[in-house]
């Protein structure tokens, strides 16, 4: 009992760590703004995330269709298709060339063929082509829009721009409330003492 929840906290922890990282690397993206060669992928993103959404959401469910389907047909038999979780996965890996076609047609003779190459056709071949098609569009766009600029004058500019946000009047305000504060501190500690000794 207790050693199992142990056990579940410590792989819960582990698997809370790793989305942290991919997290903390994802939102290093937004470094790349400095320069306009490095920021394709953000703006290219920006861009096209509307019509993307789109055509993920056709295909997420394109792919549930295909997901029960093969479940069905195949699930009692292949060990690929079993359930509904590890009938994703071979979806998504038929996508990537990694299936036992074979296994199928000896399962479903008729409907395997079917099955798969309607699958491969309109997901391979249509969904995958269109999300390309609109990422290469978006592409196309940001880098037509795209001044060319030299790294070294991007860095000065970003440098000023730095050197404008920290206007004398914010840093003397700053400077004199962290003053203010460590003045406080040394009277509430050291005064008290101070009193206690007179």
């Amino acid at each position: 009992g207790e050693m199992e929840q142990i056990l579940y906290s410590f792989s819960l922890q582990g698997y809370l760590n790793a989305l942290n990282t991919v997290i903390t690397f994802i939102k290093c993206l937004k470094f790349v703004r400095l320069n306009d060669n490095l920021n394709l992928l953000t703006k290219t993103l920006e861009i096209c995330q509307q019509n993307i959404i789109g055509v993920l959401i056709l295909f997420f469910l394109v792919v549930m269709g295909y997901t029960i389907c093969g479940n069905t047909l195949f699930g009692h038999a292949l060990w690929e298709w079993r359930d509904f979780g590890t009938s994703f996965v071979s979806l998504l890996r038929i996508l990537l060339g990694d299936f036992d076609y074979p296994a199928m047609k000896q399962e479903a003779p008729a409907l395997a063929a079917v099955f798969f190459w309607s699958y491969v056709i309109l997901g391979l071949f249509m969904l995958l082509n269109f999300i390309i098609a609109i990422i290469t569009d978006a592409f196309s766009k940001v880098k037509g829009e795209q001044n060319t600029v030299s790294l070294d004058l991007q860095i000065t500019r970003a440098w000023k721009k730095l050197l404008r946000s920290f206007t004398w009047k914010k840093t003397k305000s700053r400077f004199f409330a962290l003053g203010r504060r460590i003045r406080d501190m040394f009277l509430c500690r050291f005064g008290s003492n101070s009193e206690r000794d007179a």
